[in-house]
């Protein structure tokens, strides 16, 4: 009833994270790939074949087995047993050849069987993101984070940020960088002094009212939003022109999950 994530495999199919694994869709036909999970909850497709995927209390990667077939690997063997269960997965990405699980215990670094921990249970809501070839992650009520030599340090700890709720990239502009905070708005970051200023306009006081669930910026630079109530947003490249996809334009459900 509910698609969480969705991802290109390495043939070019889509992997959508469903209930208790993910379905592929090859152009034609639909095939389930289980896993030990209630619900797959993100997924990322990284490097070596590999589809790295969060549930609940669940952690690890799919990978294709002689027979086609995807097989899920767990990485809760090489958990410390302080940090099982693990809980619900939000976030899950690869960067410089590690993969990293925001979980409600905190975040995780698995690197060939070697697990480092920063516990965090106040960042409710954490999620990764990849800026200017540095890895961003939101932790929820501690604000917005940066990974820098080998350790996450803040960037930005304004109230505004520091809520429960998801936040999207909007890109980055001149060492500046654009979010969009549901049911708080868009601002402007300075990465370099941790500033906040807000961007008013059209799409600010849309995400004040509205819950985001993701973001994707399209080729021609304009920018996708997934929201809770509203349906699909698209924000044109120059920030000037917004358009709502809905019910009333075809769209079969207001709520969207994943993009």
């Amino acid at each position: 009833p509910q698609i969480f994530s969705v991802a290109f495999g390495p043939q070019g199919y889509v992997m959508f994270g469903n209930q208790e694994g993910i379905i592929e869709f090859d152009g034609v036909r639909w095939t389930h790939h289980s896993a030990p999970t209630p619900h797959v909850y993100d997924l990322f497709a990284g490097t070596q074949g590999r589809l790295w995927a969060g549930g609940n209390d669940e952690l690890g990667y799919f990978e294709v087995q002689p027979d086609g077939r995807w097989h899920f690997h767990s990485l809760l063997p090489d958990l410390p047993a302080e940090y099982k269960p693990s809980g619900r997965t939000f976030s899950v990405i690869e960067y410089q050849g590690a993969a990293y699980f925001a979980t409600s215990q905190g975040i995780m670094r698995w690197q060939d069987g070697k697990v480092r921990l920063w516990p965090d249970r106040n960042g409710r809501w954490s999620s990764f993101t990849l800026i200017d070839g540095q890895l961003y992650v939101h932790r929820g009520q501690s604000g917005l984070w940066r990974l820098h030599e080998n350790d996450f340090v803040p960037v930005c700890v304004a109230d505004e940020l520091k809520r429960d709720w998801t936040i999207v990239s909007l890109g980055s502009k001149d060492g500046r960088q654009r979010w969009a905070m549901s049911f708080s708005g868009v601002f402007i970051v300075d990465p370099a002094t941790g500033r906040l200023s807000r961007e008013e306009g059209p799409l600010d006081q849309l995400v004040r009212t509205t819950r985001l669930n993701g973001g994707h910026r399209m080729a021609d630079g304009s920018f996708a939003l997934a929201t809770s109530g509203k349906g699909l947003v698209l924000i044109s490249a120059d920030n000037s022109r917004l358009r709502i996809f809905d019910r009333s334009t075809g769209l079969t459900d207001n709520v969207i999950l994943s993009l």
